[in-house]
């Protein structure tokens, strides 16, 4: 028996397809990189397939390192290795920019993968409004498992507990932030399979005339051990979240 319509036309059911009416079920079929939570509206992409010269980067630490790799990859071929190094205060950094189309709600998203249960990350956002600066962000620890917001009063906020993570360069975890621009407040954030509610919370911000823009700061920093490293890949900056 018919299935419904197949996904070219609304016009007649065949045996061998169901109906698809979702348009962003039909972008992740056809091999788009926003797969993992597909609210809000994309308005920029970066994948690492076409070159860094738009990608800022920072390190610290000797031997701390970043750049394009072929080692593993979320999706394509590329990623963008970060490699900490090892003495205090060592990390290594990517950085994505992109104009801001509206003060809506904006997520800002990306893929990660590791093989150590030392260090953490932060995912660090700079969104220019034209009259302010707002600087939104999160961190997890890998040792303790925890992840925390950066409150207005410059302080780390616990927001969850005992979130694991797969231990592994093939499989890649992925971390969004979502902010309320026009309020100043976060909204939410998802690690994972685990989801955080963060309505009403105000974000830091400081006066700022610069051009509307925003950008992502993903880093990676480890201890003082040994050097560290992790794959990062497919950032997306959306807006109009619900």
């Amino acid at each position: 028996m018919a299935h419904g319509y197949p996904d070219w036309a609304q016009s007649a059911g065949v045996n061998t397809v169901y109906q698809l009416r979702d348009l962003a079920e039909l972008a992740a079929r056809l091999g788009s990189i926003d797969t993992f939570d597909r609210r809000g509206d994309v308005f920029h992409l970066q994948d690492f397939e076409h070159g860094d010269g738009s990608i800022d980067n920072d390190t610290s630490g000797d031997d701390a390192a970043c750049g394009l790799s072929l080692v593993t990859s979320r999706s394509g071929s590329f990623s963008y290795r970060l490699k900490t190094g090892t003495d205090s205060d060592c990390y290594a950094e990517v950085d994505v920019y992109s104009v801001l189309p509206s003060l809506s709600c904006i997520g800002a998203e990306i893929s990660f993968a590791q093989l150590h249960d030392r260090g953490g990350f932060i995912l660090a956002l700079e969104i220019y409004t034209g009259e302010h600066i707002i600087t939104p962000k999160i961190k997890y620890d890998y040792l303790t498992q925890k992840l925390y917001y950066w409150s207005d009063v410059l302080t780390w906020v616990e927001i969850g507990s005992v979130i694991r993570l797969p231990n592994s360069t093939k499989i890649f975890n992925t971390v969004k932030l979502v902010i309320d621009c026009a309020n100043m407040k976060y909204k939410r954030a998802i690690l994972g399979v685990n989801g955080y509610a963060l309505a009403d919370v105000d974000c830091r911000y400081t006066a700022s005339i610069i051009a509307a823009s925003i950008g992502l700061k993903f880093r990676h920093y480890g201890d003082t051990l040994t050097s560290k490293n992790s794959y990062a890949d497919d950032v997306i900056f959306t807006q109009n979240e619900p």
